[in-house]
């Protein structure tokens, strides 16, 4: 008791604390890992072979026990409910906020638990709303969760096993719903054949108050041959049952099994404690996904410690790039709606994802889709096929470039000119490398004259693009704007991070869309998706190497393989993995994703807690973030460890 006072001691102070690990010399913060090698050696086969057997009746808990939610909290599916009744009944109304207060009335009214019909009574009075309509709003509550509820399947599994061993198996729950309701729920979850269903609002006795403990020990099943229960909450199913001499089994929830993992606890840390209805749905089907099983932490999972480990490209996907990726899709759908664009050009080469991605996102959620298309282009092969004066060929002097004039000119203009000279643009160098750039004009003016014949012979083939959108990772608008100045056409931009040192200058805020954040300082920003942008970069690649130029036919010249050209096939699972979580997401919440306000501060903590946890990622999926950028030529290597050393 004193050793955990102090543990109590510095939260009520608002402190943190730390654990020492004295064998490893490593240290945890505001994460203690005490007794858990208890919860972690255990498994489904030790339920299965030692704690069902022994007793005569096998209780457990529901809720977040034998089912869970596809939400990460249960106050979201009121904040659902709410979106609901906007557009399904036409009322706008604060409805979690009217459901605590209708729920506390009805108590207080009653002096005992309620019922759901309870609660809506209240609500009734509350609202002054009619009978029928509370009726619906009523249903639509019960259906809600009915559609949001999903079984523990190992846990299920124990429930069927204890009947093939003949155990009389009760439910025990503290709710508000009645057995019809919930039995609902139940089924749609697989599971019958329980022989008690001991609901508080029906019973009157709750768990959290000991009040059902006490009325099963009166009976003398207080002994753990006798009775067994299995829940998830360290009181009510645990400590206040064993005060009394029940058998108990603790099986985590998975936001308890999530809260964990660094990873969990570093998103927990960051958003504190305060997740949005979007953060619900996200982690919700996350949650959903890996820590079903109240096992998933077991020591022969996670080789000896309480991490989570991917060791798959497609569970990558889903994990790490599965919520941002949803995020700026259904940014796109709404802002390029509000924008009245026409038809969006998803450019090489990270369209070659998003393009079909935007495609099965609006095909989910039944919103018609604008015309689109996979844009070839660069910024190497646009900003040449632009130049018409050698002042234009200039301007290319102050896109950042670290490497000699040979290679500068190769990369730039794909001309073999200049020399061995070690130049940093456009910090330095720039008078330098504009003398050459004179001293060349006639070599460059005729090679951009050649490149943007065959860049509009592409253009012809390909088809008007007037009224488009370009979509794009980010920053600058350098493609945008020399594709502008290549066609004579107006665009706008939409991208995941726009750059404060832009192309565009005052006329950005008419030109280009950032979806999580916008005009940006790279140095300072707080935007981790922008920050840690090379993490999607790597994976936001197509087949082919950089566009270098068109042939006269206007046919694709590409560069040489790179990093991302070699494991592409490893690329395309994390993209299969994406594609699964977005699929999950938009068939279990359909097109009320479209009704629910985006939340960037939480897409930017999942980034980062990503990144805190140094070790989520397997070792054997590391290589997948090198990257070798010749344009710039200021980066090559893993971007993964990069960020890891920063």
């Amino acid at each position: 008791a004193f050793e955990r006072s102090i543990l109590l001691a510095t939260l009520s102070e608002g402190m943190n604390y730390y654990e020492f690990e004295p064998k490893t010399e490593a240290h945890s913060v505001n994460l203690g890992s005490k007794n858990l090698w208890q919860y972690y050696g255990r498994s489904a086969q030790e339920v299965r072979d030692v704690v069902i057997p022994a007793p005569e009746i096998i209780s457990f808990d529901i809720f977040d026990t034998l089912i869970m939610r596809y939400v990460a909290k249960p106050q979201h599916v009121n904040e659902i409910i709410q979106i609901k009744i906007a557009y399904l009944i036409g009322l706008d109304i604060d409805f979690p906020t009217l459901r605590v207060k209708a729920e506390n009335f009805a108590r207080q009214s009653k002096g005992a638990d309620v019922t759901l019909d309870d609660i809506y009574k209240s609500f009734a009075k509350l609202t002054n709303f009619d009978t029928a309509t509370c009726q619906k709003i009523r249903e639509l509550e019960v259906a809600t969760e009915i559609q949001l509820c999903l079984p523990r399947d190992e846990v299920v599994a124990l429930f069927y096993h204890a009947r093939t061993l003949g155990k009389k198996i009760w439910l025990v729950s503290d709710m508000y719903m009645t057995s019809a309701d919930l039995e609902r729920m139940l089924k749609k979850c697989g599971i019958i054949g329980y022989d008690r269903l001991l609901i508080s609002c029906e019973t009157g006795l709750r768990k959290d108050t000991a009040a059902i403990w006490d009325n099963l020990a009166a009976k003398n099943l207080n002994a753990p041959e006798k009775f067994m229960h299995i829940g998830d909450n360290e009181t009510s199913d645990m400590q206040l049952p064993c005060d009394r001499n029940f058998g108990v089994y603790h099986l985590m929830s998975a936001m308890n099994l999530f809260s964990q993992i660094p990873f969990g606890r570093s998103l927990i840390e960051q958003l504190g404690g305060n997740l949005s209805l979007y953060a619900g749905i996200c982690l919700g089907v996350v949650l959903a996904k890996k820590f079903r099983d109240p096992f998933q932490l077991n020591f022969a999972l996670t080789e000896g410690t309480n991490r989570l480990i991917l060791h798959d490209f497609r569970e990558l996907g889903y994990w790490f790039y599965g919520a941002p990726l949803l995020t700026f899709m259904l940014w796109l759908i709404r802002r390029t709606k509000s924008d009245g664009v026409e038809r969006l050009l998803f450019l090489a080469r990270d369209g070659y994802f998003l393009q079909p991605l935007y495609k099965l996102i609006t095909g989910l959620l039944n919103v018609e889709p604008l015309p689109s298309e996979y844009f070839l282009t660069s910024r190497r092969a646009v900003t040449v096929a632009s130049i018409r004066k050698i002042s234009q060929a200039k301007e290319l002097v102050n896109l950042r470039f670290e490497g000699t004039t040979k290679k500068f000119f190769r990369e730039r203009f794909g001309l073999d000119i200049g020399d061995e000279s070690e130049i940093i643009l456009p910090d330095k160098d720039s008078d330098f490398v504009c003398k050459l750039i004179d001293a060349h004009a006639d070599e460059i003016l005729q090679r951009a004259a050649q490149e943007r014949t065959a860049y509009e012979k592409y253009l012809a083939n390909f088809g008007t693009v007037d009224g488009a959108g370009v979509v794009d990772m980010g920053y600058s608008g350098t493609i945008q704007f020399y594709l502008q100045e290549l066609t004579g056409k107006i665009f706008t931009g939409y991208y995941f991070a726009t750059s404060a040192n832009n192309r565009f200058g005052v006329a950005a805020v008419n030109r280009m869309r950032g979806c999580f954040t916008e005009n940006d300082n790279y140095g300072v920003t707080a935007c981790a998706i922008y920050r840690y942008q090379l993490l999607f970069e790597t994976i936001l690649t197509a087949p082919d190497a950089q566009l270098k130029n068109f042939d006269e036919d206007g046919n694709p010249i590409f560069g040489e393989p790179e990093p991302g050209q070699t494991h592409f096939d490893d690329i395309r699972a994390i993209h299969d993995g994406i594609n699964d979580f977005c699929r999950d997401v938009a068939e279990i919440f359909g097109d009320i994703l479209l009704r629910v306000p985006i939340d960037k501060i939480f897409i930017d903590a999942w980034v980062r807690a990503f990144i805190h946890d140094s070790k989520i990622i397997a070792p054997e999926l590391r290589e997948i973030f090198a990257l070798d950028d010749d344009y710039c030529n200021t980066f090559h290597g893993n971007a993964l460890d990069f960020y890891l050393n920063m």
